[in-house]
Formats: structure tokens, sequence, C-alpha cells
């Protein structure tokens, strides 16, 4: 039988019984990628793809990522930087009148669907007796 008959009775296309896989040559991309590390030691992949772009280099991105990758340039993830936690204290009452303020803007609508904002400022000392019947 030949070749393509037994092709078609098997349902592959010719061209994968002639495929050869060939090694990328990538010297030049390890030799920029070695010099552009050793002068900049924190940049990461974006501005090492930038700077391969400005320099015209003939290498596309998945090309440069995956001897990137090869090369364990990777480079771990900053952490955020966080806040200690606050050691939570109930808030303490004044003792006196105008011994402290505090102050907040609420906003709400009228029937009529009209949104009006107030200034809220209330008195510490009293704000547990500010309403009277």
């Amino acid at each position: 039988m030949s070749q393509r008959k037994a092709c078609v009775a098997s349902g592959i296309a010719r061209a994968t019984l002639r495929y050869c896989h060939r090694q990328p040559d990538d010297a030049g991309v390890f030799q920029f990628m070695q010099t552009y590390m050793a002068t900049n030691p924190r940049h990461g992949f974006g501005l090492l793809y930038a700077s391969a772009r400005h320099q015209n280099q003939p290498w596309g991105k998945t090309v440069l990522w995956r001897v990137y990758c090869q090369l364990n340039l990777n480079l771990p993830r900053r952490g955020k930087k966080r806040l200690p936690a606050r050691i939570r204290q109930p808030l303490q009452a004044g003792n006196q009148p105008n011994q402290g303020w505090s102050c907040d803007f609420m906003s709400d609508a009228l029937w009529s669907g009209r949104k009006f904002r107030t200034f809220n400022v209330i008195d510490e000392f009293n704000r547990g007796a500010a309403h009277r019947d």
C-alpha cells in the first residue's frame, strides 16, 4: 500500500510522517538575556521585552518568554505592605459638654425624589440623650 493511501485510510496527514523537530538556536537570546540581567537584575520580563524591542532584536515575545523561563529568571512577586493590626479600644465619651465632637455627612431623599445631604455635628457628651419625648 502506498504512503498516500495508508494516510487516507488511517485519517492522518501525510506531513505528519515527514515532520522532523528542529531544536531552535537560542544562543543569541541566551547571551542577550544574560548581559541584560547582569546590568539590570531587578527588571522583570516586561522591561526585558521592551529593551529587546528598543534594540530591534529579531526575537518575538514567545521566544523571549521561553528562554526567560528556562533561565529561571522569574522574580517573586512583591507582597503588599500591610499595616500592623491596631489595638481596638472602646471609644470614650466626654465627661462634660464641648469636650469632644463628632461629625458626619448623611444623605436622604424626599418623597418627590429630590436628594439632599446634611452635615451633622454632635456633642459626644450628651449624644445618648439627644432625643426628647
